[in-house]
Parts: C-alpha cells; structure tokens; sequence
C-alpha cells in the first residue's frame, strides 16, 4: 500500500521533473483505467515465486520494489492505458525473476506485442535504489525491446509523450532513452529524455560496487564476503592509482549489480557507466567491467578499447578472464587474461598473443604425449600464475609454451620490469613453483640448479630456494651446490634430506583399525616421497586423526599445492596405501563434501591421461582439464590405459553420455539414414569413446543432437557438435567445441577438433571441403587431417599456419609412421532401443564397431 500521502507527493514530483515516468502533457485520455483489485496484486511476491533478483531478497527492499511497480501501474492506467489482468502461471501471478529484473505479466486490455507465444506486456523492476523507478514496458516499444534489451537494459519509468508530437512515444531505459516514430525506434545512449524534451544524464547508480546477484558458480558457494571486498578493493584500486592510468581512472558507477557471466559460469562480472569509460561490448553501451574468477582472489579491471577488443574475440572464450591490471612496457601496453594476452602497440593496434600460464603447443601436446603428459603441468602452471598474481603482484607474460626437458616442465615469463621470472615443475608427480628475482637469473643458466624442489622461503633473516642441485641465497644472490636449507633451520643439509615437521604422522585419538607407529612410519614414508618428487610438504595443520575406525587423515598447511597452500594425505583402509588429495583435485574434493562428503577416500595417487589429470576414490573420481577446471564423476573409476570400471560391479563400462549418437530432429536427418539409428547411434558413440580412451574428452553434446548439416537431398551424411570439452576450437558459439561426422554407409565416424576445426572453419569448412574421411594425426610436427575434397596441414599444429590442398589425400611415406601404441580394441554394440553392450565377436543383427586405430596414424 501506500505510505503516506508525503510519500506520494515526493515520488510524483520526482517522476515529473526528473524521470519522465509518464506524468507530463499527452494526448487527451480516453479513460481511466485503474483498477484497484488490479493494483491489490502488483508487485507482490507471492509463494508460488521460484525465484527473485538479488535486489529484491530482502523485506524493506522488496517493499521498495513494490511500490514502484504499483506507481508504474497507477500512470500508466490513469494515463489512459489499459494494462488488463495480472497473468497467473501455474496459480503464480507475483513478482518473478527474469534475466536479474523483477517482472510481472499482464495480459488481455490494450496489450499488442505478440512476442513468445503469447499476447502481452510487463511491468520491470531493475533496482531498489531509490531513485530508479519501476516501468510499463508495453506494445509496439516491448516487441523493440526484445531484440535489444542488452543494449537497452531495463525501463526506468513508463513511456510518455510531449506536447504536440502525439505520434511520437518516448521511454526511458537504464542504459539512455528510445524514440519511437513511424515504428522505428532510435535509441538515444546515455542520455535522458525528460518530460518536457529536454535532456539529462541517466541515473546510474543502481547497485553497491560488489553487490551479487544470488546466482553463482561452485567455486563462489558461501563466499559472498570475500567477492564482495574483491570488487570494492579493485574500485578503489582503478579510481584512486596510477593502476590503469595516470592519476588514476573514473570507474563511474555500478550499473548492475556483479552477475554470473552466462554460459561458461567462468567469473562474475559488474559493469560501471560514466566515468571515463568507453569500452563497448558487444554493443551494450559505454561501460567498464570487473570481474573475479577465483572467490578467495582479486579481482582484475577490463576497461576502454581492452573490453571492445575483448567483446570482439569472443570473450572468455576466445580470451579468457583478466588475471593482470593493464600495464606497460618497454613503450606498448599489455593486460594478461586466462587465455592470451593483449599487447597494445603506440599506434594502438590490440594484438592478441594466445599465450597463457600452462599453455602447451599442439605439437608436444599430442606427439610427446606418448613419453610425457603434460596434463599436471597445465593445470598447475596456470593455478600457481593466479595464486601469484592475486598477492597484487604481477608475474608477467609468457615467452613460450611449456617446455619438457631434463625431466621438469619450465615455462618462461618476462615481468613488468623486464626481468625474468619460471614457472617449473619436477616430473608430472610434483608440484609447480615460482622461481622469481635472484632465484631466477640462477636458475636461468642452463644446467645450474636443476628443478625447484621448494617455495621460496624465510629463515634466519634472509630468503632461499632449494633446488636438485643446491640452494640459492635470494638475499645474499649466491647460489650453494649439493647442498639444501632446510626450512626453519637456518642450517644446512646434504642435497636431498628434507626436514619433517615433529607432527607429521603422530595420532591424535583412537587408532581403530589401525597400528598408531604403523601409521606414523607410512604417513612419514609419503610425505618424503612427496617431497622427493618436488612436493614440498612441511607443515600439518592438525594431527593425523582416524575417522569412523577404517579412515586415516592428515591435512598439511603451508605445502606447494596449488589450492591455496593445502593437501591432505589419506589411507582408506590397513590394507590400502597412503595417497595424496592436492592441488585443483583437492580443491574440487572439499567442494563436493571432502572427509564427511559422498566421494570418499582416494583409491590411488593422481596420474594423467592424455591432457587430462585424474584420482580416483572410492565413489568416483576428479578430473582436472588443461585449462584447469575440475569435475567430479560419480559412480566410476578410470584406469591409466583409459578402461572406465563400475564402482559397484567392477566391471567394465561404456562412460560415454546417452545423448551421443542419438537423433535430434528428424527432418534434419537424410532420408535414407532415418532408419537407422542404431548404426548411427553406435558409430558416434565408439569414436567418442576412442577419444575418451586416449584421455581426451570431447564435451557434451549440445541441444541440437544429430542433424544434417544442410537440408539438401545430396548431402547424405550427418553430424553433432559438442562443446565444453579437451578441444580448444572456439566456432559455432561453442566454447571448446568439436564435431563427429558420419557419412552413409561408411563403417567409422570421424571428429574433427581443436587446432584443426578452427583451421577447417576458416577456410571455408563444408562448402570448401566438406566431410573428414578420416582423424586428424601428426606427421612430423605438423598436423593432418583428410576430407572428401581435399586435405588441411597445420604447420606445427596450429590453426593460424594451415594450408589448404583441395582435390588431394595426404598419406604418411612410412607405412609405420604414426601407427604406434595403438589403443586397446573396443567392441561395443547397439542393442534394440539403443543400450549399448560389451560383444566378445562380430557377427549380429546389430551394427558391430571395431576400433584399433594408432592416435597418430590414420583411421
């Protein structure tokens, strides 16, 4: 209801001289439309509601929200409009949530905008700021709207006109204010109509710098707080330093509140207007970002032409999100994101380098793969980079990809100061550590220290490094062969000893099943181990303690894993060994519930599978991929030759999803392959599982399934695009995305992803070269792959050096080349409604594929 007659008097005066809500002079009114039993209902919330914007989640705030929309009502029905009945889906007619408003249907009076199926118009709430009123949103400027709502944003008030120009409507949005004549709409960005045509500035400050919206990815889960004071340091950050440039920069205001950047859950965003903002992305209007990854990090600027380029590329998936404040060096500009990097030269051109913390060259990555899986280290890299730079610092750009050598990973960054700083890892077992300053110009000389085996630490009042091959005095830049510091010490020791903390392994309360020195001796055993393969693990961070009588746990803080500084060593059972839980796997495992969660206790150590890093437990296992995101499967384990096992059976299974091979709609499917659905089914779901056994994994199937590429009588073939997979293609507004191809008739189907989709994409794709007639493989250290009108090469497997060979077939010289260590035979057939079954032999009514194909040879 209302508050007082005060209240009124205020909000109309406001709604007249500054809003243009619809108060002022229009054209004579046919009647009033007003309807109290109407009015009753606008703006409740009602207890059918799901959900509601962040704004609206508590009582004062959803008591302002009400009001507004109960003062939009009131204009626009005295006004002369019929707004009809409040639309009741499902017994629901209350406030909802849409695209982070507070909406509210109408339906039947004057309403004409005929838009998702049905007759309508709304009122929209997109703030309880005081002073951003609620708005009608109606007719011929709502069908307008609807194709430009990003650009547009939210109503700020109703529509209106004035005096004298009755066949022109007006409305003002958040984002600046349309025009509608003639059924065209121009719309006015940044600017303000007010009732009397003059104009004005939009009012932007609509949220609190931070401010969330309630919908958040896994990683942000109870951390409001700690976001929060992300975005408020980064805001002060950017407007009162030199951070982005001299004299600091005019973030302007929060024009939204900090969302969840759909659909790759990847950060939250929070956009700001005015100020010296001028970046546009995909023409939204002027703005400036923050945006946050990591809910325990800082949170970095993207700003000016950084954002416009940013939009461009298409974002976080061409991009990836910030992970450095812009800065410059040696006379051009550079900002580091997840993906690449911008560097802005003084002409300023925005090159985009697609190198990051723990990228690896398609070449290592696939043809030393067989030797070495560089899985662990692209993970590692990239979270030790992040957990480096969200200390304020910068740790630079990178020279190269990650490079094997000498049994460490090494990847090479030149900081702000020009200086050089390593990313390095001892074997795909250890960890990953910064090696920076004097550390670093040591280790720089081929073959001087060896791989890093510690952090960088404090004793005894100066700095120090432990190397393989010695330690480095940071503070004293000297370097100390065959000998180690040891940590706390101040002391010296031969190369190789490290020094256990005295808690290491000792019980605290009952043993249950198990010996208490027994314990001791394993825990003690692992954590050298650990430390013998470049873990530096140093410090519990409680006693080692046994949960329900058969579980043995100790956590250690202050270690080199890469979720923020913590690991825990576990042992199932008396029977069962002492595995490690660190870095992203340890970090996903206390996500899902850790000790007293579903997953259980690790059934083995971590290991890698093709670009991947995976540890089982004993009710699924953790996955982490290359660019460091990590998932839990329930109900399986895999092996280290790619066989996936029941948790409960034992027995072996088929992983790959039921929506593989399946028909989408079937007037996109050829004529003579509609029948056919269990070949289909079965020939996508072996070369899915081929890829899957080789440790890549293709994605999920997206919402289209099975289709024909084209609708054409000739084209008898089909295929099915996956996206958030192993495959580093950004096409078809798919974020890692990869096809599988099946041609009538033919008894494989084939995929085409990563370097080699891009490279197919653009030149010219289908049209150009149609279908792949085989899998991609190297030779040598480019990359193949056949189609049916010719044949691309990507010179040292990238998709930026592809060359195109139409009306040709490449084939490998050595008739062995790229044929070695060939996957295991898979049989898998398609059984009546398309269940899929291990088959000892060939030979049935069902479509039987066989796969023994070398990953670097031909299919």
């Amino acid at each position: 209801m209302r508050k007082t007659a005060i209240a009124i008097a205020l909000i109309l005066s406001v709604s007249l001289s500054v809003l243009g809500a619809g108060l002022t002079a229009r054209p004579a009114r046919a009647a009033n439309y007003f309807d109290q039993s109407v009015y009753e209902g606008v703006g409740a919330v009602t207890a059918a509601v799901t959900s509601l914007p962040a704004f609206m989640q508590d009582g004062e705030a959803r008591a302002a929200v009400r009001e507004k929309m109960q003062d939009a009502y009131r204009a626009m029905t005295e006004g002369g409009f019929d707004m009809g009945a409040i639309a009741a889906e499902g017994g629901n007619y209350g406030v909802r949530k849409w695209n982070d408003m507070g909406v509210q249907e109408f339906r039947g009076g004057a309403h004409t905008a005929d838009l998702w199926d049905r007759v309508h118009g709304y009122i929209i709430a997109g703030s309880a700021a005081t002073n951003i009123p609620a708005g009608c949103l109606v007719n011929e400027i709502l069908v307008k709207w609807s194709d430009n709502m990003n650009a547009w944003g939210f109503p700020i008030g109703n529509r209106f006109f004035i005096d004298g120009q009755s066949d022109v409507q007006y409305q003002n949005f958040i984002n600046g204010y349309v025009k509608l004549q003639n059924n065209i709409a121009s719309f006015y960005q940044d600017s303000f109509m007010n009732g009397d045509g003059s104009t004005g500035s939009v009012p932007v400050a609509v949220q609190a710098v931070g401010q969330l919206n309630g919908s958040m990815p896994q990683w942000a889960v109870g951390k409001t707080a700690s976001i929060t004071n992300a975005f408020k340091a980064a805001a002060e950050k950017v407007k009162t330093t030199d951070a982005v440039q001299a004299g600091g920069y005019d973030l302007g205001e929060a024009n939204d509140y900090a969302n969840l950047w759909r659909p790759e859950d990847l950060v939250i965003s929070q956009r700001f207007v005015g100020g010296d903002n001028t970046g546009n992305p995909y023409g939204w209007g002027k703005q400036g970002r923050l945006m946050v990854n990591d809910a325990d990090s800082v949170a970095f600027p993207l700003l000016g032409d950084n954002l416009t380029r940013w939009a461009q590329l298409n974002g976080l998936r061409q991009v990836g999100y910030p992970l450095s404040y812009p800065y410059a060096m040696g006379g051009e500009s550079y900002q580091i994101f997840s993906k690449s990097y911008f560097q802005t030269d003084r002409l300023g051109y925005i090159e985009h380098v697609k190198l990051y913390a723990g990228a690896v060259s398609e070449v290592d990555k696939y043809k030393l793969s067989d030797t070495v899986s560089f899985g662990s280290a692209s993970s590692n890299f990239m979270a030790a980079y992040k957990n480096f730079n969200n200390t304020g610092a910068n740790f630079g750009i990178p020279d190269n990809f990650v490079q094997y050598a000498d049994g460490r990973f090494t990847q090479a960054f030149t900081a702000p100061d020009g200086a050089k700083n390593y990313l390095a890892q001892r074997g795909e077992r250890g960890s990953c550590f910064t090696v920076t300053g004097n550390a670093a110009v040591f280790f720089g000389e081929p073959g001087k220290t060896g791989a890093p085996v510690g952090t960088e630490f404090e004793t005894g009042g100066s700095r120090y490094q432990n190397f393989e091959k010695g330690y480095v005095n940071i503070t004293a830049n000297a370097f100390t062969a065959n000998k180690q510091m040891l940590i706390g010490a101040g002391v010296e020791a031969a190369s190789g000893e490290t020094e256990l903390h005295a808690k290491t392994g000792v019980l605290e309360g009952g043993a249950g099943l198990f010996d208490a020195q027994a314990l001791k001796t394993e825990f003690v055993a692992a954590v050298k181990a650990l430390n013998a393969d470049g873990n530096y693990v140093y410090e519990p961070s409680g006693a080692l303690r046994v949960i329900d009588g058969s579980t043995a746990v100790q956590e250690f803080k202050n270690t080199s894993s890469s979720a923020k500084g913590k690991l825990a060593l576990i042992k199932a059972s008396r029977s069962a060994g002492v595995y490690a839980v660190k870095d992203q796997i340890y970090t996903q495992y206390l996500y899902e519930g850790g000790f007293d969660g579903g997953v259980g206790a690790p059934t083995g150590e971590q290991f890698c599978l093709g670009v991947r890093l995976y540890q089982n437990f004993l009710s699924g296992y953790i996955s982490v991929d290359s660019i460091n995101a990590a998932a839990y499967e329930n109900g399986q384990n895999v092996s280290r030759e790619g066989v996936y096992t029941d948790i409960v059976t034992k027995r072996e299974i088929n992983p790959v999803p039921s929506a593989v091979g399946q028909f989408g709609d079937i007037t996109r499917i050829p004529a003579p392959m509609r029948g056919k659905q269990d070949y289909v089914r079965a020939a996508f779901q072996a070369e899915y599982a081929r890829l899957m056994q080789l440790g890549f994994f293709p994605g999920n199937p997206d919402t289209e399934l099975v289709h024909q590429w084209a609708p054409a009588a000739s084209f008898l073939w089909v295929n099915q695009t996956f996206a958030f997979g192993d495959s580093t293609a950004n096409v078809f507004n798919n974020t890692a995305a990869m096809k599988i191809f099946l041609i009538d008739g033919s008894e494989y189907a084939y995929s085409v992803y990563g370097e080699m989709l891009t490279a197919w994409v653009n030149v010219g794709g289908f049209d150009k070269l149609g279908y792949p007639v085989g899998n991609q493989f190297f030779y040598g250290d480019d990359l193949y792959q056949n189609f049916n009108g010719g044949y691309i090469k990507c010179a040292n497997g990238t998709s930026s050096a592809a060359s195109l060979i139409t009306n040709e077939a490449f084939e490998i010289p050595d008739a062995q080349a790229g044929e070695t260590n060939a996957p295991r035979v898979w049989l898998w057939v398609g059984i009546g409604g398309g269940v899929l079954a291990l088959a000892a032999a060939a030979g049935s009514a069902a479509w039987i594929i066989l796969r023994k194909r070398g990953k670097g040879g031909k299919a």
